[in-house]
């Protein structure tokens, strides 16, 4: 037995297994180590170690993995973080800014409906202003609504007395052929919403053209108030100055400051109500300066008659003398209608000396107008007559020197000359037509 505690054989013979003996006291035991076993045993610890080793490095790899992993994410989680952060701060700026926008969208059309209603009770108290104008026969020249100029006494605007059939003469125009009666749209911007479509356009701003609309409606009112105002008080001025040729002052009506010149300065900054107020005023006083003019006995006698003498000296056609004709003589056809020049209240019918049979009739203001010479007398003491009536018939009664009308007019008592009267209402014809 050698010291590796093998016995040593001889070629060609199996070795021994290496024996281990562990001694412990008296007591001795022994194992038996097999080579391969030993081999495998050193192979599974070797295979074990490298196990460990790989599987601790698989850990330690997979860890560090991880954490590079988790910083991407964190990172990227951070990035979303931030960009949510942002959009979370826009979106609140965008619906604060979309709240502020529904804010002012929602006082727009507040606003919108405001003014339409408000313009629509204007609307309603122009239109009743409009309406009266209208009634008064109110003409106006909306293209231009400035005053006429002062006319020049011309053979055009002139009415003479004339021994020829033509009589008084054509009539004076009051307004040029391009005036219109002024007309409102209405009270609403649209009717119906394809007109609000086709009103707005395809590129305009709605609340532009509502506002804009609201006020072209706004000035148009402004303009009508204005234009009634100024042709009412036109015509009443025109009224007034007839009048006045006549001898006769209407100053006691609301119409005021019969003497008014001055440049003409545009009315700007008045208040609605103030143009309201003005054009109500305007419109009534026309009315009162009317109805009293329809009064007057400012229309012809006989239609279509010769005048044969005029009012003033002349020489007395029975005893070839001068002296003062009180009146017109008209000459006519035997039976021709004598007609009313006014309204008024019959306060003679029957002959009167050498006036032969005559009519009376008393009128506004201390007139009086006389028709004589008739042929027939239709009318009775205390009666009530009309402008225009048939009071007689032409004739030839008293001191007459044949078929005749002789019309006088008096004012307070004292003659005063016919012609006047007639051209009066001959200027008149248009603003008293309505």
């Amino acid at each position: 037995m050698n010291t590796n505690g093998f016995t040593k054989k001889s070629f060609g013979r199996r070795r021994e297994p290496h024996r281990v003996y562990i001694k412990k006291g008296d007591r001795v035991r022994s194992f038996t180590v097999s080579p391969i076993l030993t081999i495998s045993v050193l192979l599974v610890g070797v295979i074990f170690s490298l196990g460990y080793i790989g599987a601790t490095g698989y850990l330690f790899l997979r860890d560090e993995s991880l954490s590079g992993q988790n910083q991407k994410v964190e990172a990227t989680v951070a990035l979303y973080e931030r960009k949510i952060s942002a959009l979370t701060a826009q979106l609140d700026r965008v619906t604060s800014r979309r709240m502020v926008e529904r804010q002012s969208y929602d006082d727009l059309v507040t606003d919108i409906v405001q003014r339409q209603t408000f313009l629509g009770k204007k609307h309603d108290q122009v239109a009743v202003i409009l309406a009266k104008a209208e009634e008064s026969g109110i003409i106006i020249a909306t293209s231009n609504p400035m005053p006429e100029a002062k006319p020049t006494n011309t053979a055009a605007t002139r009415v003479e007395d004339t021994n020829d059939t033509s009589g008084i003469g054509g009539e004076p125009h009051i307004l040029d052929d391009s005036s219109k009666t002024l007309e409102l749209r209405g009270r609403t911007l649209f009717d119906d919403q394809a007109s609000l479509n086709s009103g707005i356009g395809s590129d305009g701003d709605p609340f532009n053209i509502l506002s804009l609309k609201l006020g072209d409606m706004d000035s148009e009112l402004t303009a009508a108030l204005d234009a009634i105002t100024i042709s009412a008080k036109r015509d009443i001025s025109t009224i007034r100055q007839t009048a006045a040729s006549i001898g006769f002052d209407i100053a006691k009506l609301k119409s005021k400051n019969s003497s008014q010149g001055g440049p003409f300065v545009p009315l700007t900054n008045a208040s609605f109500e103030l143009r309201l107020s003005r054009a109500e005023e305007a419109v009534e006083q026309l009315a009162e300066a009317k109805a009293f003019a329809r009064k007057l006995p400012i229309s012809t006698p006989l239609h279509s008659a010769k005048i044969t003498s005029r009012f003033g000296p002349r020489v007395d056609p029975f005893l070839g003398r001068p002296a003062m004709h009180t009146g017109i003589d008209f000459k006519a056809g035997y039976g021709a209608p004598v007609i009313a020049t006014g309204p008024g209240k019959v306060t003679y019918a029957g002959r009167k000396g050498g006036y032969g049979k005559t009519v009376e009739i008393a009128h506004e203001g201390g007139i009086r107008t006389r028709y004589s010479h008739l042929s027939r007398i239709h009318v009775k003491k205390g009666a009530k007559v009309n402008s225009g009536a048939v009071i007689g018939k032409v004739g030839s009664t008293g001191r007459s020197t044949g078929p005749h009308l002789h019309y006088e007019t008096r004012l307070n008592g004292k003659a005063r000359n016919p012609s006047n009267f007639i051209r009066v209402g001959a200027k008149l014809k248009k603003i008293l037509r309505n």
